[in-house]
């Protein structure tokens, strides 16, 4: 009898950044993912923390890869 692994699932994830003035980075304004608290100085240098980030805030539910599902595009 052949044996199935468990079948891997996705989770979307939304993430809308926004531009603080007075601190001068780029930071998560809003997520459904609780706990994704992160900034930076450009937008791409915030969407490159992003998987780090959210791999470490689902270490442990058995997710083991994070790909970001839109390109990145310089702003």
């Amino acid at each position: 009898m052949e044996e199935f692994g468990q079948r891997a699932t996705m989770t979307t994830i939304t993430v809308k950044a926004a531009w603080d003035p007075e601190a001068t980075v780029w930071y998560i304004e809003h997520s459904n993912l609780p706990g994704l608290h992160i900034e930076a100085g450009t937008p791409l240098e915030l969407y490159d923390k992003l998987p780090g980030a959210i791999e470490d805030l689902l270490e442990g539910s058995g997710e083991r890869e994070v790909r970001l599902s839109s390109p990145r595009q310089d702003v």
